[in-house]
């Protein structure tokens, strides 16, 4: 009765065929996150833009160690109330809403319809791997609060093709220009001056992706987190993942029978393994963006000092 009180307090889900069907894998991840008692410290934090890869970075770690997987556990339509107001857009200067976070991070407030769906392969969990896409903006204030012992794991992508994917599969509106003035006004007031045409969406949004991995690059050259290159994962994922495996101190033999089974990332379908991307997939990303407003972008991204690309 206690675990199923704790179930529907904790599921905002609405109907109660949902309710039922996650009853039963909550109660066993639950159990095991219990016996666990995680340390955050000690957690395995992947971050990420979104549409760079990293569920699929994700579905790789999750098989070379006995992790229990918190997987988005900041989604906002199935998180946790206390954290569906924090503009994740931005840094949260709010104790209170960086508390709630922790609180969500360390699997003290359990999201089960989407961090449940690869915890079910760890026999003897000792510790959690945490993925989310919600954390790129608030890593600043989160590596200082909290001391881990493996630097989080940041995955990136180029801003023009982040962007084209965000668009395609996302339908991602943008960010308004007064919103990109009032959070960064030295840049905005930079790309003014060069009166480069700033008003559509695609090209702020760019702008936006590469000021955010400048501050990723400060915090990577204090030693507070590891950066990778979603491209270099793809192009060869076993040197990438071999590198990453040393770095983390993971199961070098798992690893390798993991990376036989390793495919390209595409569109994301939780129920099936991934698939290679259709032709046809490709070329609508390819065309999502008119020539003109992608040279637009890459001129944006050059001004403003991208580190990484």
């Amino acid at each position: 009765m206690t675990c199923l009180r704790t179930y529907l307090n904790r599921t905002h889900e609405k109907s109660w065929i949902k309710k039922a069907r996650y009853f039963v894998p909550f109660c066993r991840a639950q159990k095991k996150l219990n016996s666990l008692q995680p340390d955050l410290q000690e957690s395995l934090l992947i971050a990420a833009f979104p549409r760079s890869g990293s569920t699929w970075v994700q579905e790789v770690f999750s098989q070379l160690g006995d992790f229990i997987t918190l997987f988005e556990p900041l989604y906002i339509p199935c998180g946790a109330p206390e954290i569906r107001e924090i503009k994740w857009y931005k840094k949260t200067e709010s104790p209170t809403e960086r508390r709630h976070v922790v609180d969500v991070l360390s699997g003290s407030y359990f999201t089960p319809r989407i961090n449940l769906l690869y915890s079910f392969n760890a026999n003897n969990p000792k510790r959690l791997l945490i993925k989310s896409i919600k954390l790129i903006n608030q890593l600043d204030w989160l590596v200082e609060e909290v001391d881990f012992i493996n630097p989080p794991f940041v995955l990136i992508r180029n801003p023009v093709d982040l962007n084209k994917s965000q668009r395609t599969n996302f339908r991602n509106k943008g960010i308004q220009w007064n919103l990109f003035k009032n959070l960064f006004p030295k840049e905005a007031k930079l790309l003014e001056a060069e009166g480069i045409s700033i008003k559509t969406k695609e090209v702020l949004e760019v702008a936006k992706l590469s000021i955010e991995m400048k501050l990723l690059y400060q915090l990577q050259s204090k030693g507070k987190i590891n950066v990778f290159k979603y491209e270099d994962l793809l192009t060869n994922p076993y040197e990438g993942f071999s590198k990453i495996v040393k770095l983390y101190g993971l199961d070098q033999a798992r690893f390798e029978k993991a990376m036989k089974k390793v495919n390209t990332p595409s569109c994301s379908d939780f129920r099936n393994n991934y698939k290679k991307a259709s032709a046809i997939q490709l070329e609508k990303w390819k065309n999502s963006m008119e020539p003109d407003v992608m040279e637009k972008c890459e001129s944006v991204m050059n001004l403003i000092g991208n580190p990484y690309y």
